[in-house]
């Protein structure tokens, strides 16, 4: 994964990865570079910069609906104390000598119970708008995840790349010292890679064919394993077959993709999503 450098107009900063890159208000006009670049460039050209400018639209407001509710529930219960109280101050009045006594008391009493309510009212508002900014924040950081595992599925091959290293070959054929190594450059673990070793005789035949296996691949590591070695062949061709990953949703298997443009089209009807738009999603 490459680190970044980044110039907002009046000096140069980084290097930062992708992740520091988040905080630093990147815009798709922002200049920037990282090795293997010859010239500066905007972040909107290069595809690994792209999840900064995923917009996700902010969830629907449900939960002032429940604070309607909730202040027409308190507004009757203010309604009923103000009946009952009413009903006081009738009884009292009956009697003259305690009517303008009952009525101050009365009308004090209100006036306590009505600053109570508007007080109840006034937490329950500042509740419920707390929780409703922190139920969008977690609707969004769940979005922008989602968004995020999508990309790495479906760009996969930009960031999960197997490699052969050099070998011996005997001269009447025969290959020895054949390594493979797998580069997850993920923000996510690999469970299982499958790959295979095809061993070609000098007239280009098949003599054989290897399966070479990866389990557990840390996310950013590189991992090496030794493929087996052949009596015969001149050269090889490796190619990876399989790769699965809980970690981010992954469920690719190249019997079941047909190319189209440069997007695999699933046709598995099991482990795989067969959605154009997100082919690799496992079932």
């Amino acid at each position: 994964m490459n680190n970044y450098y980044m110039h907002d107009g009046d000096k140069q900063k980084g290097p930062f990865t992708i992740d520091e890159l988040k905080s630093q208000d990147v815009k798709p006009t922002t200049s920037v570079w990282h090795e293997g670049l010859s010239e500066w460039t905007t972040a909107n050209k290069i595809d690994e910069l792209q999840i900064l400018f995923i917009k996700i639209p902010p969830p629907i407001n449900m939960v002032q609906q429940n604070a309607t509710g909730k202040r027409k529930l308190t507004i009757a219960f203010i309604s009923l104390v103000s009946l009952i109280l009413i009903s006081l101050i009738i009884f009292y009045l009956n009697n003259e000598s305690t009517k303008e006594a009952a009525l101050k008391s009365a009308q004090i009493e209100l006036e306590q119970k009505n600053k109570e309510s508007e007080k109840a009212i006034k937490e329950v508002k500042d509740e419920l708008e707390r929780k409703n900014k922190f139920a969008a924040t977690e609707k969004q950081n769940e979005q922008f995840l989602e968004a995020k595992q999508a990309f790495y599925r479906n760009e996969w091959k930009k960031h999960i790349i197997l490699t052969g290293s050099k070998y011996m070959v005997s001269g009447f054929g025969g290959i020895k010292g054949l390594d493979l190594t797998i580069s997850n450059g993920t923000t996510y673990k690999i469970d299982n890679i499958e790959t295979s070793v095809v061993y070609l005789k000098e007239n280009g035949g098949v003599f054989k064919t290897e399966k070479v296996i990866f389990t557990n691949i840390p996310a950013g590591v590189n991992v090496t394993l030794p493929a087996p070695e052949s009596e015969r062949g001149m050269s090889v061709k490796i190619s990876i077959l399989k790769i699965t990953s809980s970690s981010f949703h992954f469920c690719y298997d190249r019997n079941f993709e047909q190319e189209m443009g440069n997007k695999g089209i699933s046709t598995s009807p099991n482990g795989v999503s067969g959605n154009p738009k997100d082919p690799w999603l496992c079932n």
